[in-house]
C-alpha cells in the first residue's frame, strides 16, 4: 500500500499590535523549549527588540510544521519590514530583529529537524515574498554553527547569496582546568591576578571577596539584591559613562532592553549574579544566564575607581573556578570579538550576515548582480569548515 507524505505547512502572519503579538507567544515559547539553547531567539528578546526599537515597523512571523498542516511546529522566526536604498532603487527587505552583535540561529528550529525545516523555509521563500511584498531576505548575526542546513539549502534552491562575516563569538569550552589553561593562554596571567588581589587590599584595606547566586528573583532571595548591587557599580562604571556621553536617548533604550533581559532570565530560573566585593563595596560584576552546562555572560562592568587594581580579571578567574565546580562546560562571552575576551577565549564561533533576493524586480536585479558579480567572500568561506577567526584567515590564505 502506498503511504504519501504531506507537505510541510508554512504560515505567513503580519504582527502590527501588541495584541498580535500575544497571539503567538505561547507556541513560539513552546517551541523554544523543544529547540536547542538559543539566548536570543525567543519570542520575549524579539519582542522587546520590536518594542522598544521598531515599535511602527511591521513584522512577520513565520510558521514551519514539516509533517503538514495538523502536525506540530517545527520551526518559527520573526523577521521585520526594513527599507533602504541600493543603486537601482528602493528595496524592502525582510530583516532580523537583532540587537547589536547578538548571535542566534536562523529560525527557532525543533531539535534534530533543522535541515527539515530550513529545506521548507526557503522552498516558501517565493510565496513569503509575495505574502509580505518583500525583495530581500537579510539576516543578521547568523550563528555559525547553526547555518550549514539553511545554507545548503539555499544553495541547493539555485539562490545566489551574499554572505560575510560580521564579527566572532568567544567562548571557553571546557572541561579543563582553569589555573592550568589561564597558564597556557599567558604565562604571567595568575601572577598578574594575584598581584592585583594584594593590591586591592593595600589600597583599599580588605580582601576581594565574591558572592554569587543563581535562580530567579522570587526563588533566590539574595538576587534582588545582587542585582541592586550590580546596578550599582554599573552606574560606577566606564561603560556607563561612555553609554551616556553618545546619546542619552539610545543609553537609556538600552538599559531597558538589558533588564529586560535579566527579568527573562529570572523569570526562567536561569539568572546568575556573580559580584566582587571589597568590605562592604561591589566593585565588579557578571550577570549572566545559565542553562543546561552553558552560562551566557550578558553584562559586566567594575567600578572605574578600582580600574587600577584589574578587578575584571580578579572576577573573571574567581567566576571560572565557580564555574568549574557547578559544572559549567560553556562560558560563552557574546557580543563583539574585543581583545580582551578573544585573550581568555578558546573558541570562537562566526557570526554572519546573509543576504538573498527572494522577490520582485529589485530582488531580481539584486540576484542578477550576485550572479554577475559574486562577493568574494562566498568562494572563501566554507561554512562546513570554519569554526574559528583562525580557520578563516586560513581559507582567506589558501592554506585549508
Amino acid at each position: 500500500m502506498k503511504t504519501t507524505t504531506a507537505a510541510p505547512a508554512v504560515q505567513v502572519r503580519c504582527l502590527r499590535t501588541e495584541e498580535d503579538w500575544q497571539t503567538c507567544r505561547a507556541a513560539l515559547d513552546a517551541l523554544t523549549a523543544a529547540a536547542p539553547l538559543s539566548l536570543y531567539a525567543t519570542w520575549h528578546n524579539w519582542h522587546s527588540i520590536w518594542q522598544l526599537r521598531f515599535p511602527q515597523a511591521p513584522c512577520w512571523l513565520i510558521e514551519i510544521a514539516t509533517g503538514g498542516e495538523t502536525a506540530p511546529l517545527d520551526a518559527a522566526v520573526i523577521l521585520r519590514e526594513n527599507h533602504s536604498r541600493r543603486a537601482w532603487g528602493k528595496l524592502k527587505s525582510l530583516r532580523t530583529l537583532d540587537w547589536a552583535a547578538a548571535r542566534q540561529p536562523p529560525l527557532i528550529m525543533r531539535a534534530g529537524m533543522e535541515r527539515a525545516a530550513c529545506t521548507a523555509f526557503v522552498a516558501a521563500l517565493p510565496r513569503i515574498a509575495r505574502a509580505t511584498s518583500t525583495h530581500l531576505l537579510s539576516l543578521y548575526y547568523m550563528d555559525g554553527d547553526t547555518l550549514p542546513p539553511l545554507d545548503d539549502s539555499l544553495r541547493a534552491a539555485g539562490y545566489p547569496v551574499r554572505r560575510r562575516i560580521l564579527t566572532f563569538d568567544p567562548q571557553i569550552v571546557g572541561p579543563l582546568n582553569v589555573d592550568d589553561y589561564l597558564k597556557q593562554r599567558q604565562q604571567s596571567r595568575l601572577k598578574k591576578i594575584a598581584a592585583s588581589e594584594r593590591k586591592i587590599e593595600r589600597e583599599h584595606g580588605a580582601q576581594p571577596t565574591m558572592v554569587r547566586r543563581r535562580g530567579g528573583f522570587t526563588t533566590e532571595p539574595d538576587l534582588p539584591r545582587l542585582w541592586d548591587l550590580f546596578q550599582a557599580i554599573s552606574r560606577a562604571s566606564w561603560q556607563w559613562d561612555y553609554l551616556h556621553q553618545q546619546n542619552k536617548e539610545n543609553a537609556a533604550t538600552t538599559t531597558r532592553y538589558l533588564e529586560e533581559l535579566v527579568k527573562y532570565a529570572s523569570d526562567c530560573g536561569c539568572l546568575d549574579i556573580t559580584l566582587l566585593m571589597v568590605g562592604e563595596a561591589p566593585v565588579a560584576g557578571y550577570v549572566s544566564m545559565v542553562r543546561g552546562d552553558t552560562l551566557w555572560l550578558m553584562l559586566t562592568c567594575y567600578d572605574k575607581a578600582y580600574a587600577k587594581c584589574y578587578p575584571g580579571a580578579v572576577i573573571l578567574r574567581r567566576l571560572l573556578l565557580d564555574s568549574q565546580s557547578r559544572g559549567d562546560r560553556v562560558i560563552d562571552f557574546g557580543g563583539e570579538a574585543l581583545d580582551w575576551k578573544r585573550g581568555w577565549a578558546n573558541k570562537e564561533i562566526a557570526m554572519y550576515q546573509i543576504e538573498c533576493g527572494i522577490g520582485g524586480l529589485p530582488g531580481f536585479l539584486w540576484s542578477l548582480k550576485q550572479r554577475v558579480l559574486p562577493g568574494q567572500e562566498d568562494e572563501l568561506l566554507r561554512l562546513h569548515k570554519i569554526q574559528s577567526r583562525a580557520d578563516f584567515e586560513k581559507h582567506a590564505a589558501g592554506e585549508a
